[in-house]
């Protein structure tokens, strides 16, 4: 589903804003354990945010302490936004945890009708108009994919987890996990700008394990977005003012 290319950075310095904050608080390892993430034709994978989705317990005890953990967090929810912005959720990546609520600003000049049939949060706020704000909640762990019953290529990914930490690639497509994180891939996604006009939601690295320790995304740059006819003549004129 294809995406607006001149957002594209705007978006990801906006996300950045946001996640990296949560990074510096917590703080990174002191002992990381990189993993390198590679595109389709093998080059460094920028910019993709890496998160955990659920955690195993290994005892009843440790299941049952995890229990009134998610308990605690929805006595002190957090307040999340996912706006819609020209025709595109945004974020279209969020990270929450349990219990959490989320509101979805209609801050376009037209309706929108925003869902999710995912099975760790359905719900539905059927045509709102501008200014309007619906939210909900999110009380279990797990991946939800919200969409517009009016715009297909309007799509938006909640995370619902109980990691707050999520990492993003740097210029070589290397993210610093811990040696304990590592050990467990199963338990880890990652996410780029490029997955949805691809056909990719978040992905689960332990599928795409190389032998060579790469990582390797099935998912290629797309090619520099064309100027449509409208942006082609804004362009001329601008030319001929100056």
């Amino acid at each position: 589903m294809p995406q607006p290319h001149r957002n594209q950075n705007h978006f990801l310095a906006r996300l950045r804003a946001w996640t990296l904050p949560i990074l510096f608080l917590i703080g990174f390892p002191a002992y990381g354990a990189p993993i390198h993430i590679i595109d389709a034709e093998n080059n460094p994978l920028v910019g993709a945010f890496i998160f955990q989705l659920v955690h195993h317990e290994g005892s009843e005890a440790k299941e049952n302490e995890q229990n009134e953990t998610n308990a605690q967090q929805q006595q002190t929810s957090t307040a999340h936004m996912m706006e819609q912005v020209n025709r595109q959720f945004f974020p279209q990546l969020l990270l929450i945890q349990p219990g959490d609520i989320v509101s979805f600003p209609n801050n376009d000049n037209m309706r929108h009708h925003v869902y999710s049939f995912s099975e760790a949060r359905s719900f539905e706020f059927q045509l709102y108009a501008t200014g309007t704000a619906p939210s909900v909640d999110f009380p279990e762990l797990g991946l939800v994919t919200v969409g517009c019953n009016i715009h297909d290529d309007m799509i938006g990914h909640i995370i619902v987890s109980n990691n707050p930490v999520m990492y993003e690639t740097d210029a070589e497509g290397i993210a610093n996990l811990t040696e304990h994180e590592k050990t467990q891939l199963e338990d880890w996604y990652i996410w780029h700008p490029w997955f949805g006009a691809q056909g990719f939601g978040p992905l689960a690295l332990a599928d795409y394990v190389q032998e060579a320790a790469y990582i390797k995304i099935p998912v290629s740059e797309p090619a520099p977005a064309k100027e449509s006819e409208l942006e082609q003549r804004f362009r001329r004129r601008l030319q001929r003012e100056h």
